[in-house]
């Protein structure tokens, strides 16, 4: 994976990319305000979800009564996600993955 420079909320932070189509994940991304690694994998899931009903052409339904939208259940794929909160393993995932480890951007995993 490639790490880059990103912005996180408006604050400096990195993502790393895939290099080839044999890497497991999509993306990473390092959310510092809570100091956390987020992992996107190639894996999917099936996962139910309520989401806002629509009619036959495409508008939303609302409930008469208490004027929200009506809700139906669906089946929604997702990519698994996971997330790194110790400071050791995110630095150790780094080193596993990344091609550029010696990013200058991962200087802010030291700062936190």
């Amino acid at each position: 994976m490639f790490i880059h420079n990103a912005e996180w909320h408006e604050k400096e932070s990195f993502r790393l990319l895939p290099i080839n189509l044999n890497c497991p994940y999509n993306e990473m991304l390092y959310d510092c305000e809570n100091k956390v690694l987020m992992i996107i994998s190639k894996d999917k899931k099936q996962k139910p979800m309520f989401i806002p009903a629509i009619n036959k052409k495409g508008k939303t339904i609302t409930l008469r009564r208490t004027k929200e939208l009506q809700q139906e259940r669906q089946i929604i794929e997702m990519y698994y996600e996971y997330f790194l909160e110790d400071m050791e393993d995110i630095k150790d995932m780094i080193d596993l993955v990344a091609v550029n480890n010696l990013h200058p951007i991962l200087r802010i995993l030291d700062d936190e």
